[in-house]
């Protein structure tokens, strides 16, 4: 005899019969799907174009707080996972290659793979979010933030990580709400916004009534979630002003930020054409026209003269990343090369022309000059050994083809410093180079640690290219291990030269801004091409360069500031990203209950 067969009743027919709805999982029988896969495509495009909106340099940054919205429709309501995967993840390609155009200039292969390697989030985020969901009894506003944050960890973490476009980051131009990163980092905005995506998509796909026995109440979870989305919204506003009120400061320095304007293809281009029969530089006044032939170098040794003249007591002048033509590092100035072959002799000779010709800057006064070139070391031996990407601070009483300070960078920008698998595996080391701006070997090796730089009785930590965008780089340079604070200011120099008057310039300006907050340091900018500046503990801009019509991309010159320091420690500086990491094991647990509440519901079924 068979086993019986059992009608399931769903939780909709329950309601007809007069049954109490408590307990239903929302969103498993209240959803009408949406069958056409355009207007499911269509809603997640919604998405991208809104967040496209909220970042620069359209920089609608309320929007933000909308912007999953038409996603989360969809996710709640898409016919099948291959029409939602497909939908976001299309959608997540329109956005990164929209707002990641600029990685193009550089590099193609690398800008198609960027754009991909984000877009996948986005359909793990609808997969994900859909899934806890149907099995829980969570509503969006909880879901949303609970898969979102943890997946925008992932991403700046996973391969070296790419944290560019979180959401939060689009609040950089709001103060007030900006200052919750001191907390929670800038993961507490995206959650914010996630949520509040999640509740307006909640109040329009969940009834917002239910029977409980024979009588009509508000639905519980849409009153929790009101209640608690309105608490966090009070909280962020409340302590945004509290943290914004004047509190006393310490003197700091008084810097000057120096920018050219020279697009990185221009100096390529030079390099290139620099001729290897051309006559050796065997004096002095060779030496220093060949050097003067780089034009950013050649506008950096005629502005810093001006700026200085404009500024004499400036305690620290500041140029951007890889300025100088040549490596002036001491293992290649001092390394005596008296018996070897005449190109080697020129090539010192106009290192140690170089280095005469900075250092003369600071000569004579009290001032230092934090410099970026790319270095490459001798062994004891005489032999090339490693390249590094190395910010050094020159002094006024140096000892000859010595720096006061150095640090090499120490998160290396994967396909621009470095190439992966070159000694593991050199087949797909040279597949991968294609990715690469180069048509040559351009590999850097990563600084060992993390040097602050002393200048008077200030420190300083100095941030290379893109490791500001990096929040646990910034705050081990700011904060030591016991959550004081090491460093009194950051100095991000950077060759944004790459990506001449690109969206990128105020993309990048904006995670300096954010780092200021998260650790409650003022940062200082110096850039090729722009944006270079100061901006202060609370993440509002003091000063930036810029001409006389105020634009401040594709312009050379200078601005100074005398810093602000700030003696208040962050939660988000001592302790980094508790808050991600707590909502990242929340949806591990949210997982691990919704798949075993789908593994128990299969078996009522087969019971």
């Amino acid at each position: 005899m068979g086993k019986k067969s059992r009608k399931r009743v769903t939780t909709t027919e329950k309601a007809a019969r007069g049954g109490s709805l408590r307990g239903a999982a929302p969103g498993a029988d209240y959803r009408v799907p949406i069958r056409d896969r355009t207007l499911n495509l269509g809603l997640c495009l919604a998405t991208a174009i809104l967040l496209a909106l909220a970042f620069p340099p359209v920089g609608w940054w309320p929007v933000a707080f909308v912007a999953l919205a038409p996603m989360l429709v969809a996710v709640v309501r898409a016919p099948s996972r291959g029409v939602l995967a497909i939908s976001t993840f299309l959608a997540a390609v329109v956005f990164y290659a929209g707002e990641l155009h600029w990685l193009a200039m550089p590099t193609v292969p690398g800008y198609v793979g960027a754009v991909l390697f984000c877009a996948l989030f986005w359909p793990a985020f609808g997969l994900l979010a859909a899934y806890l969901v149907r099995q829980t009894r969570l509503p969006l506003a909880a879901v949303a933030p609970m898969v979102w944050v943890p997946l925008e960890l992932l991403r700046s973490h996973l391969l070296t990580g790419f944290p560019w476009l979180l959401i939060g980051h689009s609040q950089a131009a709001c103060p007030t709400l900006l200052q919750i990163v001191d907390l929670t980092g800038v993961y507490g905005l995206s959650a914010l916004a996630a949520a509040t995506a999640g509740l307006a998509v909640d109040t329009v796909t969940r009834p917002l009534f239910l029977r409980y026995g024979q009588r009509m109440r508000w639905s519980l979870s849409l009153k929790v979630s009101v209640v608690a989305l309105a608490a966090a919204w009070a909280f962020v506003v409340v302590y945004g002003h509290y943290r914004l009120r004047p509190v006393a400061m310490a003197d700091g320095p008084l810097v000057v930020v120096v920018q050219p304007n020279v697009p990185q293809d221009i100096r390529e281009a030079l390099i290139a054409a620099d001729a290897p029969d051309r006559p050796l530089t065997l004096t002095d006044e060779a030496a220093r026209a060949r050097l003067l032939e780089d034009p950013a170098f050649a506008d950096l040794m005629a502005l810093t003269p001006q700026a200085l003249a404009e500024h004499p007591d400036a305690d620290l002048v500041v140029w951007p990343e890889t300025m100088t033509p040549v490596p002036v590092n001491e293992s290649l100035l001092r390394f005596d090369a008296s018996a070897s072959q005449a190109e080697a002799r020129a090539w010192q000779l106009q290192m140690r022309t170089c280095w005469r010709m900075i250092h003369d800057l600071v000569a004579g006064s009290r001032r230092r000059l934090l410099v970026g070139s790319q270095v490459r070391e001798l062994d004891a031996g005489g032999r090339y050994g490693p390249r590094f990407n190395r910010a050094l601070l020159f002094a006024p009483d140096d000892r000859e083809f010595t720096t006061a300070a150095t640090y090499d960078k120490v998160h290396l920008v994967p396909f621009g410093e470095y190439v992966p698998f070159k000694e593991s595996a050199p087949w797909l080391y040279g597949l991968l180079m294609g990715l690469t701006p180069y048509d040559y070997e351009y590999d850097l090796t990563a600084g060992k640690s993390l040097t602050r730089m002393e200048l008077g009785p200030w420190r300083l930590a100095a941030p290379i290219c893109f490791e500001d965008a990096f929040a646990g780089v910034c705050r081990r340079m700011v904060y030591d291990p016991r959550g004081d604070k090491a460093a009194d200011f950051l100095v991000n120099i950077s060759n944004d030269g790459w990506f001449p008057g690109t969206v990128e310039l105020q993309q990048h300006w904006d995670l300096s801004v954010v780092r200021a907050v998260e650790n409650r340091v003022p940062v200082v900018r110096s850039v090729n091409t722009g944006i270079s500046g100061v901006i202060d503990s609370c993440g509002r801009t003091v000063v930036r360069v810029s001409d006389a019509a105020g634009h401040v991309r594709s312009v050379k010159g200078y601005a100074a500031a005398r810093l602000e320091l700030d003696g208040r420690r962050s939660v988000y500086g001592r302790y980094g990203d508790v808050f991600a990491v707590t909502l990242s094991l929340a949806a591990c647990a949210a997982m691990i209950a919704a798949v075993v509440a789908a593994v128990r519901g299969r078996r009522g079924e087969a019971a």
